[in-house]
């Protein structure tokens, strides 16, 4: 049975997942861990992961507050145990998130921050935020068109924007990412510019929060203002068609990097079994930081042409 599958759009190049488990089977599976997380007594945080998250958080705020001194309030959507939230509260920011996954929120509430545990299209509330921030949350969502439109039920005039996405090109590495669940989307500036556009949000800018510091630099940071603009489109329309060409040949190619196939045809891969929310089938049961390291021990048999067997390493 196909349950995943991997397609791009000719006209933006954003790489989505056209064929998913829907919403209802996502919810589940989390539930199905937090309660075996529980049950187990395993923490659902990495040390590591969390220190890194405020690092990053903290170089988020600090641009955010250089640029736009008047941030007074915050909404960080997909916020996980909110662990960044110190970062802006040291500048006097309140902060606000929405977390849906139980195992996180329940950790964000326990050490007081003010983390909503709902679906963010359940999210109500009667304020308006100055900033309102997705850091690695929009690839997640099944329906970005949709989550974009609603945040702006919680912007007035001047607010802001911050959505950061792993890039295309330096998150897609080989072939391994047309399994990777926990994606439903990888953005290029050009397809996160054009989405935005479409939910209804006007100037858009590339920033760099990480510049200057020991952080990855390779993801994709953009904001967007809530004011439209008349040329709003007028930046992307005007990219060169060569440039544009060569960067959906370097996607395909990256999709095929690993494979024994010349050309970028449909390529089809057979799972043993589904082991891993997010990796789809992982050999060992071992938890890395990094999402390419989780994934390193698996390894293909070709069954036939375009066609191939998941498996562990030998």
């Amino acid at each position: 049975m196909k349950v995943f599958e991997t397609s791009i759009c000719e006209s933006c190049a954003h790489v989505y997942r056209s064929l998913k488990p829907n919403e209802d089977w996502f919810n589940t599976q989390f539930a199905i861990r937090h309660q075996s997380q529980l049950n187990a007594g395993i923490s659902p945080l990495s040390e590591e992961i969390e220190k890194e998250r405020l690092e990053r958080y903290r170089a988020i705020a600090e641009f955010s507050k250089k640029r736009f001194p008047e941030i007074k309030n915050y909404l960080d959507v997909g916020c996980g145990p909110a662990t960044g939230f110190k970062a802006f509260e040291e500048l006097g920011i309140a902060s606000t998130g929405v977390e849906p996954d139980s195992s996180r929120a329940v950790i964000a509430k326990q050490n007081g921050f003010d983390v909503k545990e709902v679906q963010f299209q359940d999210f109500e509330s009667s304020v308006t935020y100055d900033l309102i921030s997705m850091v690695h949350s929009l690839e997640h969502f099944q329906h970005p068109l949709d989550f974009l439109k609603r945040a702006k039920n919680f912007a007035h005039a001047s607010t802001v924007l911050y959505i950061e996405v792993p890039e295309v090109l330096d998150h897609v590495k080989d072939w391994n990412d047309s399994l990777y669940l926990a994606h439903m989307s990888n953005f290029c500036e050009k397809s996160l510019r054009i989405l935005a556009s479409r939910a209804g949000w006007g100037k858009a800018e590339l920033v760099h929060p990480y510049a200057g510091t020991a952080l990855h630099q390779g993801h994709l940071c953009m904001v967007f203002h809530a004011e439209q603009e008349a040329q709003q489109t007028a930046d992307f329309d005007a990219e060169s068609q060569d440039e544009f060409l060569e960067l959906k040949k370097e996607i395909r190619k990256r999709y095929i990097t690993g494979l024994s196939l010349a050309s970028f045809k449909q390529h089809t891969f057979e799972l043993p079994y589904l082991n891993d929310l997010s990796l789809g089938f992982k050999g060992s049961d071992q938890l890395k930081v990094k999402v390419h390291d989780n994934y390193a021990r698996r390894q293909l048999m070709p069954k036939s042409e375009n066609h191939f067997i998941v498996s562990e390493s030998r």
